[in-house]
């Protein structure tokens, strides 16, 4: 009875940390440009409502620069 108890902790340990190296897997592809690997727009989004929130309760004025090539 102990060592199956045992033997289902062990493997329940390793389920959750692979389910925790493919869930951080997946929240990084999901605001990456697979080819550059920079922020995609998803992330520029969330960045940007932050940063507008922020600007919002600090009554600091808040400054856009976009560069495109």
């Amino acid at each position: 009875m102990a060592a199956t108890l045992l033997g289902v902790s062990i493997v329940s340990a390793i389920f959750v940390r692979v389910i925790t190296i493919q869930q951080r897997r997946l929240e990084a592809l999901a605001v990456t440009d697979p080819l550059t690997g920079l922020a995609n727009r998803l992330m520029l989004r969330a960045a940007l409502e932050q940063a507008i929130e922020q600007s919002r309760r600090t009554s600091i004025p808040l400054t856009l620069l976009a560069l495109d090539s």
